[in-house]
């Protein structure tokens, strides 16, 4: 075989897809070219030899020196022709500049609301690899090709293109249903089925990126099959899903007809530094009936290339680094905006109220809107509309108009009607008295009339449009009390589209931009508007959002209502915009309490109840977060490490650079580590997005999931996002925290995740025994067991502001804070609580028990509904709080939310140092026992009847009694029994076993 048939074969391109413009062309191009007008083969052959390429070709020069060995009739054969393909190509060209170009789809996304239109121009060209990030294209026109044959087609190109992308380590796209002549062409193609794409796709990568039938010396052969398939799943993760983008008309009308686009992005963590050889790979359709195989593919200028594997990955050792190098180099290029706090601003007219904001009424135009942006659109429902102008003529059947109109009324006009004096009355009585929205369906839709492209509706419809537009601003309201929001849901790139020359209408009637607002969910849409508007106008537009998601304006939009900020809990997210969290994802990531931007607004909780539980020592609540910074209110104290963490310790956080980070608040227990740990989160939540995990698992992997996915919610596509503060407060080990952190980091790099700063910070909160005064470092802080002057002085005042409710201040957790936790003190406290004490009450026996398990079981308690049905409260026919049937020993006990398997309430004694003296007090003052107390505890059936919180009590039973050290005969709890009362024990013991064992 010569080498140009080889390389012809190589090529695997067809004569209709060379470049437009015959100087790209290489010299295989050339040769296709000399063979179609009838040269002789061998002919062809010595200028393929030579070298030949298209820009030799046009120079006749060049031409003929390259030509002195033909004769003289294949020469002239070659003149006669070259005027005609110039003659060609300059009609495709002049073709190519009347179409409308357009972006190609997000590299890498799924979920973008882009579609293309028939005819238009992708915006790029077949390449090589340029910077290995952006991505090379490839068109296949994919029309031609027969039914049976497309599958086969469809697979051999795509494998060949993306072993060239992997081997090259360059990003690409390959497009099917794009023409090359005119270079980009959008053609579409009809599809029956979508799914028999994905999965031909995946048997397609098993099959040609897996070595078979080799000859393996029976030592390597278990490392040579471990290594293939190696290959094929780097290969799956390099190769995306197909990709299915909608055509449509030029009268924004859908054709039918889909673009299918293969994403490729061999990244350097996945590939490292791996090549790529495809097996079987059928070269042309002469070759079907054999075996095509081995063979090594490169992408090479804008094609992919056959080359000998050993010499390029010789000659191309430096690849991994430079991929890694770009990939390096295209993170640090990260923009910050304040899109989400400027939209908020424009919208009100600087009020930040959409409750009253300074416009009376909005106007909204919009083009054709994507199934996938409907779920994010719940901020126009809430919005005055005067009136909406819609440009999309399916927007009745499947668009914007539909979605809306189930849950809002709405007068549909076709704009023709505003020509009609009566109509017109009619429509402005609608306006001002039942104050319902006027749609106005601006190209067809309604009433049996039919759409028009570009052109037609200049002619046909705009006129009407500029009526429209002149009545709504002239005679509806005064001018400066009306916005006018484009809704830029679709690529406008002509300033001949419709939605265009509406704008400048609008811009006419204002006198200017002051009134108008465009708002894009994407870059690429705006700035193609941006574009028309500076070639028009020779300025930029005034009043744009374009760098948030939809999910991003919404939320932000939404959370201006007061009414929605009750109803709707919202996530920050970049630029000061928010988004909306469900309950159902909530739900779904339930391994975390996630604190929102908008957490307690409109609620009324019993302030007095949550107050009271923390000012005995309880565990915060957001909701003492929240009345803290209500006016006249000091329930949870700033404490001086707050700032130091805010302003120092996290930023430094911030520049580290790994995908997750921890730092760590030690301190003992009852000194305010955890509240120190929730003020931070509460403090940054509108910077951070912020959540708790709970105490429900040891299952790493799974929490780290779910740390992402907050982390990733709704900008999942998006290139920068919020990083997300994580707060632990059950760790007993580093060891714990290291683990979570590595699951965090392995999740990012599944999820594609890549930052140059950290994208999760765990604020661990760890117990230690003592916490001597130390000072910070960079990844710790230490809450001393004392309290600075300034804490002092606000603990006081505190103190001062609690006595004057009358209630009893000896039990007041400052109280025992203020008096560094004195012996004495807790000791006066205790014994006059304590006074009147009598085990054989109920609730002195069940006092009893819960003192003995905050001693011996570490985060020990009882349920709130087991202390009810214990104390007879669920009979009684008037409802009682446990805090009440306690009576006084109550101002010793805490409530506290339990996250376990099931989220409960429980009861516990407020602080060690109180549960051990009230031990010691019923031991000397009223001959209670330790002995007594846990063969209650171990003989009540009660206790461990109920079901949902049983698990988690059992745990604490069996840490009460589990032995402390092998070295040990007994735990904790049995050698002091057996020192109090010896031979009581046994009798605990026994009573252990049988508790346990049922």
């Amino acid at each position: 075989m010569s080498t140009s048939r080889l390389s012809e074969k190589n090529e695997g391109k067809t004569a209709s897809e060379r470049p437009v413009d015959i100087s790209d062309w290489n010299r295989d191009h050339v040769r296709r070219w000399l063979l179609e007008i009838q040269m002789d083969e061998g002919h062809a052959d010595i200028l393929y030899n030579q070298g030949l390429n298209g820009a030799g070709l046009l120079h006749l020069k060049e031409a003929n020196r390259l030509m002195q060995n033909l004769p003289s009739n294949a020469k002239e054969l070659i003149f006669q022709n070259i005027d005609l393909l110039k003659d060609k190509t300059e009609k495709l060209n002049d073709m190519v500049a009347q179409l409308c170009s357009l972006k190609p789809y997000p590299f890498n996304r799924y979920d973008a609301s882009y579609r293309y239109t028939e005819n238009c121009i992708l915006d790029v060209t077949e390449t090589g690899p340029k910077d290995l990030i952006h991505p090379c294209h490839e068109f296949k026109g994919f029309t031609d090709t027969p039914g049976e044959h497309r599958m086969e087609k469809y697979t051999f190109e795509v494998i060949r293109f993306a072993a060239a992308c992997m081997n090259s380590r360059s990003n690409g796209t390959i497009h099917f249903g794009v023409a090359d002549a005119p270079h980009g062409r959008i053609l579409g193609v009809s599809i029956p089925k979508t799914d028999d794409f994905g999965v031909q796709q995946k048997h397609a990568i098993e099959r040609h990126f897996k070595e078979k039938n080799v000859q393996i010396a029976e030592g390597a052969k278990d490392v040579h099959i471990a290594e293939s398939e190696q290959n094929v799943q780097m290969a799956k993760r390099c190769i995306k899903p197909p990709r299915f983008v909608e055509v449509l008309k030029a009268d924004m009308t859908f054709s039918g007809k889909y673009v299918i686009e293969v994403d490729i992005e061999p990244s350097s963590i996945v590939c490292q530094d791996f090549y790529f050889k495809t097996f079987d790979v059928v070269i042309n359709e002469d070759a079907k009936n054999k075996k095509g195989g081995e063979s090594f593919f490169i992408r090479d200028g804008n094609s992919s290339k056959l080359v000998e594997y050993d010499k390029y990955i010789k000659s191309n050792a430096q690849l991994f680094e430079e991929r890694k190098n770009a990939e390096e180099k295209h993170r640090s290029v990260v923009k910050i905006h304040a899109h989400g706090s400027a939209l908020s601003e424009m919208i009100t007219g600087g009020t930040h109220s959409m409750n009253s904001p300074r416009f009376t009424s909005y106007i909204v135009v919009a083009n054709k809107s994507h199934p996938v942006q409907h779920e994010n659109l719940d901020f126009l429902l809430g919005m005055n509309l005067m009136a909406v102008l819609d440009f999309d003529p399916q927007s009745a059947e499947n668009g914007l108009n539909k979605l809306l109109k189930e849950k809002r009324m709405f007068n549909e006009h076709l704009p023709v009607q505003y020509k009609d004096t009566g109509a017109v009355v009619d429509i402005a009585s609608s306006l001002e008295l039942t104050k319902i929205t006027s749609w106005v369906f601006c190209n067809g839709g309604i009433n049996g009339e039919t759409p028009s492209d570009a052109d037609k509706w200049e002619k046909e419809k705009s006129s009407s449009v500029r009526d429209v537009v002149s009545f709504l601003c002239r005679n509806i309201l005064p001018r400066k009390k009306i916005l006018v929001i484009f809704l830029l849901f679709s690529q406008v790139s002509e300033a001949s589209d419709p939605l265009f020359q509406t704008f400048e209408m609008f811009q006419k009637e204002l006198m200017g931009q002051n009134q108008i607002l465009c708002i894009s969910d994407n870059e690429t849409s705006y700035t193609y508007w941006n574009d028309l508007i500076k070639q028009q106008h020779k300025c930029d537009i005034s009043k744009r959002i374009y760098e948030l998601s939809l999910a991003e304006i919404n939320g932000t939009i939404l959370s201006l209502w007061s009414d929605m900020r009750k109803l709707i809990r919202f996530q920050p997210s970049c630029g000061g915009s928010k988004v909306a969290l469900f309950k159902k994802t909530e739900e779904f990531l339930h391994m975390l309490s996630i604190l929102c931007v908008n957490q307690c607004d409109g609620g009324h909780h019993d302030k007095q109840l949550h107050e009271e539980n923390f000012d005995k020592g309880g565990k915060a609540s957001w909701w003492n977060f929240y009345y803290s910074e209500q006016p006249g209110s000091a329930s949870v104290v700033k404490r001086d490490k707050l700032d130091y963490i805010v302003n120092t310790i996290i930023p430094n956080m911030l520049n580290q650079k790994r995908a997750c980070v921890f730092f760590n608040i030690f301190h003992a227990q009852g000194w305010g580590g955890t509240t120190l740990a929730m003020h931070v989160l509460w403090t940054l939540k509108e910077k951070f997005r912020c959540a708790v995990l709970k105490d429900t698992t040891d299952d790493y992997t799974a929490a780290a999931k779910q740390v992402v996915q907050l982390l990733t919610y709704k900008t999942k596509e998006q290139p920068t996002r919020l990083p997300v503060l994580v707060m632990t407060d059950h760790f007993q080990d580093i060891l714990n925290v290291l683990t979570l952190q590595q699951q965090i980091e392995e999740e990012c790099l599944d999820q594609h995740i890549f930052s140059k700063s950290p994208q999760v910070i765990i604020v661990n909160c760890m117990r230690v025994d003592s916490c001597e005064p130390t000072e910070g470092t960079a990844d710790a802080v230490y809450i001393p067991q004392y309290l600075s002057e300034n804490e002092l002085k606000l603990f006081g005042e505190k103190m001062e502001e609690f006595k004057k409710t009358n209630r009893n201040t000896e039990t007041f957790y400052v109280s025992m804070i203020v008096n560094n936790f004195s012996s004495d003190y807790i000791q006066r406290v205790v014994k006059n609580i304590l006074k009147d004490f009598n085990f054989q009450h109920k609730n002195a026996q069940l006092f009893a028990v819960l003192v003995l398990l905050h001693i011996y079981s570490k985060n020990a308690l009882l349920s709130v509904s087991t202390c009810e049905e214990f104390l007879g409260l669920q009979t009684e026919a008037e409802l009682l709080r446990v805090e009440d049937a306690f009576e006084k020993f109550s101002s010793l006990l805490k409530r506290c939310t339990v996250f376990s398997k099931v989220t409960f309430e429980g009861m516990q004694v407020i602080h060690s140092i109180i549960a051990q003296r009230c031990l010691e007090e019923l031991s000397a003052c009223h001959g209670v026992t330790k002995a007594q107390i846990a063969n209650l505890l171990l003989t009540t059936a009660l206790f461990y009847e109920n079901t949902l919180e049983k698990l988690k009590f059992l745990q604490d039973v069996q840490d009460m009694l589990l032995k402390s050290s092998p070295k040990n005969e007994y735990s904790r709890l049995v050698q002091d029994i057996k020192k109090e009362t010896p031979g009581m024990e046994e009798i605990v013991l026994l009573n252990a076993a049988k508790c346990l064992k049922s």
